[in-house]
């Protein structure tokens, strides 16, 4: 039954998910809280019948996706611990396409510039093999084994050659079996017109510690074989390491993906020698400007969603959310905001800006926004948990009051086991 509802929440997810709004990823210690929740909900709710309908499978999985991508975007904005983070600081890059910073990362408000020159890039190993005839074989037939050595461990591999083997079918064979067993290399062939090779990539970048190589191909037998054949072993590009100069200081990485004083970057290039790029925070404006619109933006991706049930049940939640957007109208309109008719909340920069001109009045819009997202936060976490409640079931049986007990319910095949793949 487990395997029937995984492959059921893979067809939907991969219809209906959408791109994730943080580029951080959700910590793994929520996972005991997630399902202390889910056991709460089980033992209360009553049984329901199976909710067999396309459509309401693919509301279902849609409103728990939007629901935690708009969670992540608050929780990246402080959640709702801190009234400063909605106003915090964003980060912006002299020259993104060299380095460019996290989206939707909020630094600290005193986050410091920072000057750099990308001197060298991190890279993967690669291993190209010999050229070889396609439609000819030089190795008998006959049993064949080589090792690869990887992050301190040895894997042995055996394949056997037949007559009618070629070059080419013997070189997708080993890429095959390589790519097969998942320890982090990628194997590929390569064609020159009639002439193939075997081509080896690291899928980890930067030099690993105290070696030079990511991983090393040899034959089992003192005599030639499969490697010495098709020269595997013949590294093409040794891996190297990220190398960044920053305030006088020669750092290395061994990744393009760094975490340099407070700020996350992806390096995608190198400076001119001696130039430098800069990293550093927004004005206190284009801060707050960005972190609203990526709230706004996330909120109403959320209201499409919420908005469209086709049953009461999911119209439902999308009054709901315009009745908690309303209590907040007053101080959103000092932030530029307005709420439509069908809850989508629009952004008028221009109010922003003459707000920013009496520090109370932005201090009040602010605070009345960060409150907004404190509900916000807890509600999507509610459905996050159990997005059945706003689809159309039908009741089987109440459990006893006082004799509850855990057992499955109609929510389980659709959120509870969504868990294992983000926690």
């Amino acid at each position: 039954m487990g395997a029937i509802l995984n492959t059921i929440y893979n067809h939907y997810v991969s219809t209906y998910r959408p791109p994730s709004a943080s580029g951080g990823k959700e910590n793994r210690k929520s996972s005991p809280t997630v399902y202390d929740a889910m056991l709460r909900i089980n033992k209360e709710s009553p049984w329901y019948l199976p909710v067999r309908n396309s459509q309401t499978q693919g509301y279902a999985v849609l409103l728990k996706e939007q629901a935690r991508s708009l969670h992540q975007t608050i929780s990246s904005l402080g959640g709702m611990q801190d009234h400063a983070a909605i106003s915090g600081k964003t980060p912006y890059s002299s020259h993104p396409h060299l380095a460019s910073v996290r989206p939707g990362q909020v630094l600290p408000q005193d986050a410091q510039p920072l000057e750099l020159e990308i001197v060298e890039l991190a890279s993967a190993q690669e291993n190209t093999g010999h050229y070889l005839p396609t439609a000819f074989a030089g190795l008998q037939a006959g049993e064949y084994s080589f090792t690869i050595s990887h992050r301190d461990m040895r894997y042995e591999f055996q394949l056997s050659i037949k007559a009618e083997d070629t070059n080419r079918s013997l070189q997708d064979r080993v890429a095959k079996l390589i790519n097969s067993t998942g320890l982090g290399i990628r194997a590929s062939v390569a064609e020159d017109g009639d002439y193939s090779s075997l081509r080896l990539l690291s899928q980890n970048t930067g030099r690993p510690a105290y070696q030079d190589v990511q991983f090393q191909v040899s034959d089992e037998s003192a005599q030639p074989g499969v490697v010495a054949y098709l020269g595997m072993d013949q590294t093409s590009h040794m891996p190297t390491d990220a190398h960044i100069r920053s305030q006088g200081r020669d750092l290395f990485f061994s990744s393009n993906q760094i975490q340099l004083q407070g700020y996350s970057l992806l390096l995608g290039g190198t400076t001119e020698p001696g130039q430098n790029l800069t990293v550093g925070v927004k004005d206190d404006l284009s801060s707050l400007a960005d972190n609203v619109g990526r709230l706004l933006e996330s909120y109403n991706s959320f209201m499409d969603v919420a908005g469209n049930g086709a049953e009461p049940a999911g119209r439902r939640l999308g009054q709901e959310m315009m009745h908690i957007a309303s209590l907040y109208q007053d101080g959103f309109a000092s932030l530029g905001l307005s709420m439509g008719r069908n809850g989508i909340l629009a952004f008028h920069s221009s109010t922003l800006l003459q707000s920013a001109q009496e520090p109370d009045t932005l201090r009040a819009g602010t605070e009345a926004l960060q409150d907004f997202a404190g509900m916000l936060y807890r509600k999507t976490g509610q459905i996050s948990l159990n997005p059945m409640e706003y689809v159309d079931k039908k009741v089987v049986a109440y459990k006893n009051p006082g004799k509850t007990h855990v057992s499955p319910y109609a929510a389980s095949a659709y959120s509870g086991m969504l868990f294992n793949g983000y926690c």
